[in-house]
Order: structure tokens, then C-alpha cells, then sequence
């Protein structure tokens, strides 16, 4: 099922309904991996045929959200859940 996920945190948009993906239920998934395995230090993301890469990275306390347009050098928003952006 094609789609796209609207995804905000703290104000900032993490993803958002033009970054579609060819696999709406594996996306859903890939989101739910820090809660099915909270022992991991990072998570990918999956949004199949995009040009987005979505990376969530466990830290001390909180997870940050790393968000790159693939082909591009620089690093996209990189959303902060212990309070910072």
C-alpha cells in the first residue's frame, strides 16, 4: 500500500505526507523498532522508493532523528527528544 506518514516532533517535521513510501505498513514498522527493541543504539527508517533517509539514533536520554535527501551531502533536520532541535 502506497502512502505517506506525517510525522512531528517537538514542532519540527520529521516526515511528511510528499515523502511517500511503496510500503506503508513496513514504514509503520520501521517507526515502531525503538519501542519492539529498545536495546539497539540506531534504527533505519524504511521508505521504500523515496529520496529521504530517516534514521533514529538512541542516545543517553532520548532519541534523535537524523532526516537526509538522498544524493545530498549535508544532513537534513536532526530532531532532538531530550528537548533540543
Amino acid at each position: 500500500m502506497e502512502g505517506g506518514i506525517s510525522f512531528l516532533y517537538d514542532s519540527e517535521v520529521i516526515l511528511n505526507k510528499e515523502m511517500e513510501t511503496t510500503d506503508l505498513l513496513f514504514t509503520w514498522q520501521s517507526l515502531a523498532e525503538p519501542l519492539l527493541f529498545p536495546d539497539e543504539r540506531e534504527y533505519r527508517v524504511e521508505l521504500l522508493d523515496s529520496l529521504y533517509e530517516i534514521r533514529i539514533e538512541a542516545a543517553d536520554a532520548g532519541l534523535v532523528f537524523h532526516r537526509k535527501e538522498l544524493g545530498s551531502d549535508r544532513e537534513g533536520i536532526q530532531a532532538d527528544s531530550r528537548g533540543g532541535v
